[in-house]
């Protein structure tokens, strides 16, 4: 293990505790996560990782993966070892029946990613307003939203209900969303230390019909609360209700913008727009990659086929 920490410092990738090691690489809800190394006489020279994961596509149960850790050795780059490894990697993968994976690469990553069959469908989109203090939403008497301090039973199928509306997405399990936001250690470097906020929205029947997740960061002179991770109906009154706690949120906790991920073909989009939303570029591209010859590239090589957050990706 320490030898793999060692060779993630030698190509420049973000320092990780062991405890964070363990967590990532082999506690995922769906199992550990895929690897592929290449050596020389036992030396690390290049790697390709992916995390498994189960995704609703087009209502049907399937498997998928997240790519995550990729690299080369400084002294054996442009010798095509990046594009062997993620070819033998994803030939597994498929064999194995995940069907597609996804990935939230910079711009670095991505004219390699071309050369194995990445398709780039849109740069991640992230939408910010920093005029906190002009913004008034109404709020929404009919739903009550609650902060819980983990993913209970009432997350068991929850994911499910959305699967007419959306067509691929994450199936959102409560094993998943603990791992993903209960149980992830915390770094050591104070700039990726973050502390998630969790919440369920009730309509007045007791029903649960929503939920999101928030993070609190600084970035410059900034501090943000993004909406990290959500999933909801395509209503408007829903919407209002998440947006008029996050603004009161921001107002009583000096918060200079709210952002986030989202799909440029969401319902959520037009609500954004009408209540100053910019959206801004990001050096990130989402990119997915047909494993096997299951799916239509077609299809899934479409944009507004796919709901993700930034709590899909790998960013930390």
């Amino acid at each position: 293990m320490e030898n793999f920490l060692d060779w993630r410092k030698l190509v420049a990738r973000r320092e990780k505790t062991m405890e964070y090691f363990q967590w990532e690489y082999f506690k995922g809800p769906w199992g550990p996560a895929h690897t592929t190394l290449a050596d020389v006489n036992g030396k690390i020279i290049g790697q390709y990782s992916t995390l498994p994961y189960e995704a609703f596509y087009f209502g049907e149960k399937m498997k998928a993966s997240l790519s995550f850790d990729t690299g080369t050795h400084p002294d054996y780059r442009r010798q095509g070892i990046f594009k062997t490894i993620g070819d033998y990697h994803f030939r597994e993968e498929g064999k194995q029946d995940i069907h597609f994976s996804t990935g939230f690469p910079n711009e670095n990553f991505w004219p390699g990613g071309k050369k194995f069959n990445w398709h780039g469908l849109c740069p991640i989109p992230l939408y910010v307003n920093n005029i906190i203090s002009e913004l008034e939403f109404g709020k929404m008497s009919k739903y009550d939203i609650i902060e819980i301090e983990k993913f209970d039973e009432e997350f068991k199928g929850f994911s499910k209900n959305f699967k007419e509306d959306i067509p691929i997405y994450l199936d959102r399990t409560k094993e998943y969303l603990n791992w993903r936001f209960v149980e992830k250690p915390s770094l050591e470097d104070p700039k990726h230390r973050y502390n998630y906020s969790k919440y369920k929205i009730y309509d007045k029947t007791g029903e649960m019909v929503s939920y999101f997740v928030t993070k609190k960061y600084h970035e410059e002179k900034n501090t943000f609360i993004h909406l990290i991770d959500f999933l909801s109906p395509n209503n408007k009154d829903i919407f209002q209700a998440i947006f008029h706690f996050l603004i009161g949120k921001a107002k009583t906790q000096n918060i200079n913008a709210i952002s986030l991920f989202l799909n440029r073909y969401h319902a959520l989009r037009e609500f954004l727009n009408n209540f100053g939303f910019e959206y801004l570029n990001t050096n990130r591209v989402y990119i997915v990659r047909v494993n096997n010859n299951i799916l239509d590239k077609e299809i899934l090589f479409e944009e507004k086929n796919h709901f993700f957050t930034m709590g899909d990706s790998d960013v930390i």
